[in-house]
């Protein structure tokens, strides 16, 4: 949210499985606040039907765990299917740019492999644009030395200032 925020983007919903975590988003944020799995059909449905018309970007930032380096690597971790179901969001709705935020591990899972496999491929097929960029937060202004790996999946030709400005 706060990334977006940043961009000059209006949030327009949140969505996480997690019900706890939309009072203290309602206190701090106050955007619209989606409390669903992300894999049942019907939270995609409901997604869908509460994304206005015109829709420009949708970002995403799945669980971490099954790709992270300090992770156990479970293979087939079921936690790695949301970042699937991000993927087909973005698919059903097409903005001009979808954006997967996550551990900077995330595209080469050798356990959980689903960046390769399911997504990548998926975007391509909808006519998506991708440029892989990994970069420290702090860099982008973050308060966090994490390395991360962002997902730019764009309906256009990215600049190529993108991967060269970012990449480590």
């Amino acid at each position: 949210h706060v990334a977006a925020t940043r961009c000059g983007w209006d949030v327009v919903l949140i969505v996480d499985i997690c019900s706890s975590v939309q009072k203290y988003h309602g206190i701090n944020h106050g955007t619209p606040f989606l409390v669903g799995d992300l894999q049942k059909p019907e939270t995609v449905d409901r997604i869908c039907n509460l994304a206005p018309p015109g829709l420009e970007v949708i970002t995403a930032s799945p669980p971490c765990t099954p790709f992270s380096s300090a992770g156990v690597h479970r293979k087939g971790d079921p936690r790695a299917q949301v970042a699937v179901a991000c993927a087909r969001v973005a698919c059903k709705l097409l903005p001009l740019a979808f954006v997967l935020e996550n551990t900077s591990h995330f595209c080469t899972s050798a356990a959980n492999p689903v960046w390769t496999t399911t997504i990548q491929p998926m975007l391509i097929a909808a006519g998506y644009t991708i440029t892989v960029v990994k970069s420290c937060l702090s860099r982008l202004g973050i308060p966090s030395s994490r390395k991360r790996v962002f997902c730019i999946a764009t309906r256009h030709t990215p600049p190529p200032e993108l991967a060269i400005s970012h990449q480590e």
